[in-house]
């Protein structure tokens, strides 16, 4: 067993501590990148398009490989995608919010170093105070919100806006799941468990192998 402990407090006042079990870290989880479609270049995509995709004169599983494969590359081209942060962003979270962590880190940090009496003084007042700053940018930003919301506001744009207002993250992860005693061990071996019990399933509608 390995324990490691990072410098990074993640907003809390004691070091976190991680700890491999026989020598391997848990797996980490694969975050699927999304496509950024607000600021795609449209015009170079159907550009893409048009001088990759050929005419399809050729056998149907060749033509979808072949269509799928210039598609992606122009999207690839023509579209950004999203990088994963670890970082939850969260809608109340301001300047005042910022200062008030960052001062009772510096003031954590420095009365780690010293261990005099001021500095743990002035510590826990920057705790003190962060804590206030933080409830009142969340006080203040619900009722904002709460008094924005009418008749023609969405359902789901409500709940997505209080879920992140609570600081919870959509997950992209597959969840595993067991079909015929075979349990899925990634991602790729998950599809492929879906792709055949589908085709199991439409044996009687003839389609290409």
């Amino acid at each position: 067993m390995q324990r490691y402990v990072h410098n990074e407090f993640i907003g809390s006042d004691h070091s976190i501590v991680q700890i491999a079990i026989q020598g391997s870290d848990p797996p980490t989880k694969t975050h699927i990148p999304r496509w950024n479609f607000q600021r795609a270049n449209w015009q170079r995509f159907s550009n893409l398009c048009d001088l990759s995709l050929p005419s399809i004169s050729m056998e149907l599983e060749q033509s979808y490989q072949l269509c799928e494969t210039s598609i992606l590359q122009a999207a690839t081209a023509s579209i950004s995608q999203t990088k994963y942060s670890e970082k939850i962003s969260v809608p109340w979270w301001n300047v005042e919010c910022d200062r008030a962590i960052k001062n009772k880190k510096h003031a954590f940090n420095r009365m780690k170093r010293t261990r005099s009496q001021t500095d743990i003084i002035i510590f826990k007042r920057c705790r003190v105070k962060a804590r206030r700053t933080i409830l009142a940018a969340k006080e203040t930003f619900w009722r904002h919100y709460c008094s924005s919301i009418t008749n023609n506001a969405k359902l789901a744009k409500v709940w997505r806006t209080i879920a992140k207002f609570s600081g919870k993250r959509a997950s992209t992860h597959i969840p595993s799941f067991t079909h015929n005693g075979i349990t899925g061990r990634n991602d790729q071996h998950k599809a492929h468990i879906l792709a055949s019990h589908y085709a199991s399933s439409n044996v009687d509608t003839h389609y290409p192998s």
